[in-house]
């Protein structure tokens, strides 16, 4: 009896041992900081599958800025098109933090009284990946997030946010299956290969990414314009494409003009008026950051202007 009793409460002592184990794994989490129309949150998790070749991968920690909004509301992506205010991230008060990369989903285009606005409805989390000073000292992250909540009309709002991380050999925050699904969401980096013989070869690979593969310059009635082609693959939901320039620069949003076959790819045109650019600006060697949504899936490429 007494050799059962001895085996109950070792297992039950390992059991309340797995139990803290369990607790010291879970996902880490701000409180909620409330403002009128959203509220916002910061969390910190490991990654439990990787983001991409050369990015961070299984078990390495990030960030996750996580603002819920309201029905009939919207938040902006870091260029928000015609109208709005992109959201800014403020980490200067935090210690043991060398940097804090903001990683932006891919965004929708959205209808605005002022026109067409990028952004996202109903919830976003933002990704972060964070570089501390020192590895073996804990972490204290403070983070001062302005950005703007718009129905009818837009609302700013300002949250302060602070989360403590334990150094890096301790026991810290487990997977986050939030964060996880916030970088699904974050455009690819392509890797500079061209796609084969695309534009001339009806047997060309599909892409497994859209990309943009030519960048021409026109001369129309309203002035110079780029024209922009997109492969992506042949069938894939109709997607949309994001340029953006120097900072000095204001760009319109892209609009489709032709599609076309190819066997299993498909071109899209777009054409983008560069009537917003300053009138010295020199377009030859000006690097553009394209942001390209096609095929349930979303990348981002450089491209310098020849």
């Amino acid at each position: 009896m007494q050799s059962r009793l001895v085996t109950a409460c070792a297992l039950a002592h390992i059991l309340v041992l797995a139990g803290l184990g369990a607790t010291a794994r879970a996902e880490m989490a701000s409180p909620w900081d409330e403002s009128l129309s959203s509220r916002v949150r910061l969390l910190a998790g490991s990654v439990a599958v990787p983001p991409g070749p050369g990015e961070q991968g299984t078990g390495d920690l990030f960030l996750g800025v996580e603002i819920r909004i309201d029905d009939g509301f919207k938040t902006y992506w870091r260029n928000p098109g015609d109208a709005g205010i992109p959201p800014r991230f403020d980490w200067s008060r935090s210690v043991n933090v060398k940097s804090a990369e903001v990683l932006y989903p891919a965004p929708s285009r959205l209808a605005d009284p002022a026109g067409q606005t990028l952004g996202y409805k109903h919830a976003v989390l933002f990704p972060i990946r964070l570089v501390r000073e020192d590895d073996g000292a804990p972490a204290d992250v403070q983070l001062k997030l302005s950005y703007a909540v718009c129905g009818t009309l837009c609302i700013p709002a300002e949250a302060n946010l602070a989360i403590r991380l334990p150094a890096a050999a301790d026991a810290g925050a487990g997977p986050s299956l939030a964060i996880e699904q916030g970088l699904a969401r974050v455009p690819r980096r392509h890797d500079g290969q061209r796609l084969a013989a695309l534009g001339d070869d009806r047997a060309a690979p599909a892409p497994a990414l859209p990309r943009v593969d030519a960048v021409r310059l026109e001369e129309g009635s309203g002035g110079r314009r780029l024209s922009i082609t997109v492969a992506q693959p042949s069938g894939a939901r109709a997607g949309d494409l994001f340029v953006e320039g120097p900072p000095d620069w204001y760009l319109p949003l892209a609009n489709a003009t032709a599609r076309r076959q190819n066997g299993a790819i498909e071109e899209v045109d777009y054409l983008v008026a560069l009537d917003g650019i300053p009138a010295s600006a020199a377009l030859t060697g000006t690097m553009l950051k394209f942001t390209i949504v096609g095929g349930g899936a979303a990348a981002e490429q450089d491209w310098t202007l020849r």
